[in-house]
């Protein structure tokens, strides 16, 4: 079965003024992560921190590998896979939809803000996969350049016991703590606008963090892609 994929927009919540210190961010993100947001929303926005974050990023996408993908495949390998589609309460369609392809999903430029996209199949139907190029892609300016971050989270996050917060996705990748405060803090001053998040083999249960960017009270412009299990 190949995967199938279902979509929902997300509605964002009202903006505050109050200005927080990056120790408060850092604190608020790991614990209040609704709160964190709705008390920076709006505020001015220093994108130096997210331009030393990218090209970390993408270095680390150039050779990424993941408990599943140990070795990165040859672009020649993908095979454009073939999607059924399903509505907002998990309707699916028994028959291919050609009109969502990979370039639909990941298109040139950036995917429609505030998207959430969950892609579901067997194990083993490439999932890992498909998101994995996606982050390669971005990382080589080949797909979503107008997004600012890609981050890509794999399967074994969600495998800890411990709580995971927005500053443990930021560290899989951003060993500074003082610039994953700054980085938190410019995600939810601009809501996710212009950020992408492919969670890979997310859980039944997501972590409270996940939960919230899903639901569209954290993050609510950032695109998001979910890949899991039926």
């Amino acid at each position: 079965t190949g995967p199938q994929m279902e979509r929902q927009d997300a509605i964002a919540p009202s903006s505050s003024e109050k200005q927080l210190s990056v120790e408060e961010t850092e604190k608020n993100v790991n614990s209040q992560p609704v709160y964190n947001y709705q008390r920076l929303r709006g505020q001015s926005l220093d994108k130096s921190c997210i331009e030393s974050f990218r090209p970390i990023l993408r270095k680390s996408y150039e050779n990424l590998k993941t408990e599943k993908l140990t070795v990165k495949p040859p672009p020649e390998t993908f095979v454009n896979p073939v999607f059924s589609s399903a509505n907002g309460k998990g309707e699916r369609r028994l028959v291919a939809d050609v009109s969502v392809t990979y370039d639909s999903l990941f298109p040139a430029e950036a995917p429609e803000r505030g998207k959430r996209t969950v892609i579901l199949s067997d194990p083993g139907c490439g999932k890992t996969l498909l998101l994995t190029k996606a982050a390669r892609d971005w990382a080589a300016g080949r797909h979503l350049t107008a997004v600012s971050l890609l981050l890509y989270v794999p399967a074994h996050v969600f495998a800890s016991k411990k709580r995971v917060t927005l500053v443990d996705l930021l560290s899989l990748y951003y060993p500074d703590e003082t610039m994953q405060g700054e980085v938190a803090r410019y995600f939810a001053a601009c809501g996710g606008a212009d950020i992408c998040f492919c969670f890979d083999g997310l859980q039944k249960r997501p972590p409270p963090v996940v939960a919230e960017i899903l639901g569209g009270t954290l993050l609510p412009n950032a695109a998001v892609f979910v890949a899991c299990h039926p």
